[in-house]
């Protein structure tokens, strides 16, 4: 009901602003040509000249409720212009949206052969399978990564969120290295991807006016955190990537929690944390610190 009513004002100002005032204002702009070239102002001009003079007050108050008229339909066409562009904003950003999907994860412990020690750094590397089935390039793909812990007395940093830009696996050199990948249209293929995720790491202390930060590998952080006393940790991972309207737009991979001093006898490898479900990537966003 609130809607049909408010739908109704607004057409009724559209036509009123649009089609009723200039309508309104040629007829009194011709009629009072008209009366001044064959009637010599007798009965328009004349009148209200004369109404003029012995009503200057009334005058002004009439005059003063023109202005605020003017003034309030000048306004309101502003606000059907800006909610015309908005529109227009929302259907070219629908004309030039990648939309990317996520074949395949995989980590790089789960790629070593049997029998080989593929090392931390190696072991924690992420691979993904992207696809872009939209009409235009997703770029600066990059991996988000945030903790959730309960931090202890011994624990010296605290470990805030970092984004860690994506990589392609073959054609390494297409993007700029100081910045995420690209992902054009793929249309049935898909391209992988690679990244070391990492945190940030931030001296303790409230009285620090500019602690010092430093990007660490995850799993550098999850053993200091474990060093420190922390027992129980919950990972979330999110792809984000820019549209070429310059929108951020972002995937939930997912969530893992651990006991890291059970973690911790495995070397850290990440692939052996529980994962969680996708819905849990949200509360955890909000516990980052």
């Amino acid at each position: 009901m609130n809607d049909d009513a408010g739908g109704s004002i607004k057409s009724a100002v559209t036509f009123v602003g649009y089609y009723l005032l200039p309508l309104s204002a040629v007829v009194i702009l011709v009629s009072v040509v008209a009366d001044k070239v064959l009637l010599n102002g007798s009965y328009i001009v004349q009148p209200s000249l004369s109404f003029a003079k012995t009503n200057e007050s009334t005058l002004t108050v009439i005059l003063s409720g023109l202005l605020l008229f003017a003034y309030l339909m000048q306004y309101q066409n502003q606000r059907i212009q800006r909610g015309i562009m908005d529109r227009q904003v929302r259907l070219m950003r629908a004309g030039y949206t990648p939309i990317l999907g996520v074949s395949s994860r995989e980590w790089g412990a789960e790629r070593a052969e049997a029998g080989d020690d593929p090392g931390q750094d190696k072991a924690n590397r992420l691979f993904l399978d992207l696809s872009n089935s939209g009409n235009s390039t997703a770029r600066d793909l990059r991996l988000w990564t945030g903790l959730s812990y309960k931090s202890t007395k011994d624990l010296d940093y605290d470990y805030c969120p970092y984004s860690s830009p994506l990589r392609r696996t073959s054609d390494a050199s297409w993007w700029h290295s100081d910045e995420g990948g690209a992902l054009a249209q793929t249309e049935d293929n898909s391209v992988e991807f690679k990244t070391d995720p990492k945190v940030q790491r931030v001296e303790n202390g409230r009285l620090k006016f500019n602690p010092a930060r430093k990007e660490v590998f995850l799993h550098t952080a999850l053993e200091s955190l474990e060093e420190a006393g922390v027992k129980n940790i919950e990972i979330a991972q999110v792809l984000k990537y820019t549209a070429t309207t310059g929108s951020e737009e972002e995937i939930y991979l997912g969530a893992y929690e651990a006991d890291l001093s059970n973690l911790k006898s495995h070397d850290m490898w990440l692939y052996r944390a529980q994962e969680n479900k996708e819905e849990r990537v949200e509360k955890i966003r909000e516990n980052t610190v």
